[in-house]
């Protein structure tokens, strides 16, 4: 943008992925829980989380230890996905997908339409994003 001034293009800013390569894998992608609860008590941008156990029969046959947990977090008026948190074996697929997910704008109901491959850890995604909608969150 230097070079072109005055005729700079604007830089949207990078999403932010932190990823925790332990056992199981630690991620926090997009907007945090705190962060989302500052921008509603200065905002009053409300949002929904869900929490998640993945310890369903088809993550224990992707994953041997099987457990986790994810909270992920969504716009209350339009679902909107806006960030998550996670504690899990193959984590760091779930937080590669769900970084795409904020990136391209999606939301609850988009997320929970994916088609996720049978015994794939991402599914969870999908299931979170299903249990939010069943609560009537972001659908219109």
């Amino acid at each position: 943008n230097a070079c072109l001034y005055p005729r700079g293009e604007p830089v949207r800013a990078p999403l932010h992925l932190d990823i925790v390569y332990t056992d199981p894998v630690l991620a926090m992608v997009g907007k945090s829980y705190a962060q989302l609860c500052r921008r509603r008590d200065t905002l009053g941008a409300d949002f929904v989380a869900t929490r998640t156990l993945l310890d369903g029969s088809h993550y224990r046959a992707r994953h041997a230890d099987g457990d986790g947990l994810l909270c992920l977090y969504a716009d209350k008026l339009n679902g909107r996905v806006l960030g998550g948190e996670l504690c899990a074996s193959g984590g760091d697929h779930i937080a590669q997908y769900l970084a795409l997910v904020i990136e391209r704008g999606m939301t609850l109901q988009e997320l929970g339409e994916c088609g996720f491959h049978h015994l794939s850890c991402e599914r969870c995604l999908g299931e979170a994003a299903r249990e939010a909608l069943e609560m009537g969150i972001g659908v219109p």
